[in-house]
């Protein structure tokens, strides 16, 4: 993608970012905000774990011996399309023999949750089954936008803000990275109800 086109699942749009840091109507530096909007958008989801906005996905996962398995962005799953198996030793799936027959799999679309029926199990073995599914919100929600906003005005209007630029991109041709303990306090708290449980 180029540094100056607004990523699909940006969190914020040009307007709503205009409107936050104040911008004059013919504010003319568009490429510069759209690289701190894409910017802040990949920190928000880095900081939380999360994929808000819905889109295809593909896991490639560890059998854990089990019929059950929480899908890593499995928030508000709509579909799950298919699920297969790689035995030991093949270097590639079978989508087609492998393949989990579509009546024994349901999903809990609210929490990512999989089941496996008939008796399908994800056996145990190091990225040997993988997921296809489709997930995400259809918008953002209010609080990771403020959350968003927080950040990019922060970052926008930082002394240094011409020689910073977030997740290591390249504005007017200078490159460095905001760090996460630099986003503002109050972001934070909002992104901290958002963040995937993490176990050790």
């Amino acid at each position: 993608m180029s540094n100056n086109t607004l990523d699909t699942y940006a969190l914020l749009t040009t307007d709503e970012a205009k409107d936050c840091l104040e911008l004059a109507d013919d504010f003319d530096a568009l490429d510069t905000l759209i690289q701190f909007i894409n910017g802040v958008s990949e920190v928000i989801e880095r900081y939380t774990g999360r994929e808000f906005l819905s889109r295809a996905r593909t896991e490639y996962i560890d059998g854990n011996g089990t019929n059950y398995y929480i899908l890593q962005h499995g928030l508000n799953t709509t579909a799950v399309s298919a699920i297969c198996f790689r035995n030991y030793g093949e270097a590639n799936y079978n989508e087609t023999a492998d393949a989990v027959a579509a009546a024994s799999i349901k999903y809990n679309g609210a929490t990512g949750e999989v089941y496996l029926l008939n008796g399908y199990a994800f056996a145990k073995g190091f990225q040997n089954c993988f997921i296809t599914y489709t997930a995400g919100l259809s918008s953002v929600p209010i609080s990771i936008k403020l959350a968003a906003k927080m950040i990019l005005k922060k970052f926008w209007r930082s002394d240094d803000a011409q020689t910073q630029t977030i997740a290591s991109m390249s504005v007017e041709g200078q490159t460095v990275t905001f760090r996460v303990e630099e986003l503002p306090a109050e972001a934070k708290a909002i992104l901290d109800g958002w963040r995937v449980p993490r176990f050790a």
